[in-house]
């Protein structure tokens, strides 16, 4: 099968299950207890993939010390982006009862310019090595299921129309295919510069994971939430690291 092929299929299938995370919402509501045990284990997944998968692949390729750098400058990308672009995770802040149709837009184009980025990571992990394309692909899928619900619920807070809620869960969605389209035309430029795509996509991991998804937990007091939410994220570490150790 085409290494173009597979990407497309990782991209699609990764826009479609996040999709469908946002249409159980529609269906059943969510509750945030669930919520963020399905934030921890993503918080877990994407630590381990950065650790455990993306790096040590780099390391063995390409110089360290390269990678490690190009991975600090993406964890402090995420953070410019974050503080001046109006870049942020909404649907981990569920604590807004009242928001207008201006934040729901925002939460769309936020998830758009992050799930379009999400297409080149899925798309240079598979071009440098299959197993580390699975594992990247399985790691974004995690984060983004808990997103896409978190969204869900904003949005539907915010007075939008189920039908419009649905509408925008579609365009942020496809935003990965089209992101991954884009970069596999320029693949012969990313298999130049895998060293620093691969550095950025593990900071981009590791700054989502330590500083948004774990902050957005932190705020649970209730003793048994908290053994709970400490488990999934463990549980997020292992299922990776098992499916690394498998798919060598």
């Amino acid at each position: 099968m085409s290494i173009y092929l597979i990407v497309f299929i990782a991209a699609l299938f990764t826009g479609l299950l996040s999709l469908i995370g946002g249409l159980v919402l529609l269906w059943r509501p969510v509750s945030d207890r669930i919520l963020q045990l399905l934030v921890s284990f993503a918080a877990g997944s994407l630590l381990a993939a950065a650790f455990l998968d993306i790096l040590p692949e780099a390391a063995e390729e390409y110089d360290i010390n390269q990678v490690l750098l190009y991975a600090l400058v993406g964890i402090l990308l995420f953070f410019v982006a974050e503080k001046f672009l109006l870049w942020h995770h909404h649907s981990h802040n569920h604590s807004v009862d009242h928001l207008g149709q201006h934040s729901a837009q925002l939460i769309l184009w936020g998830d758009v310019l992050h799930n379009f980025i999400d297409g080149p990571i899925i798309a240079i992990a598979f071009l440098s090595d299959f197993k580390l394309g699975v594992i990247t692909t399985l790691a974004i899928i995690f984060h983004e299921i808990p997103q896409e619900v978190g969204d869900f619920a904003v949005m539907l807070k915010s007075g939008l129309a189920r039908t419009k809620v649905l509408l925008y869960n579609l365009i942020s969605s496809s935003a990965t295919i089209l992101g991954a389209g884009v970069a596999l035309l320029f693949s012969d430029l990313l298999n130049k510069i895998s060293p620093a795509l691969l550095g950025l996509a593990a900071g981009a991991f590791i700054y989502i994971a330590a500083a948004d998804l774990i902050p957005s937990i932190h705020h649970e007091t209730d003793p048994k939430t908290v053994k709970l939410q400490t488990l999934f994220l463990l549980l997020g570490v292992v299922v990776i690291g098992l499916l690394v150790h498998w798919l060598e």
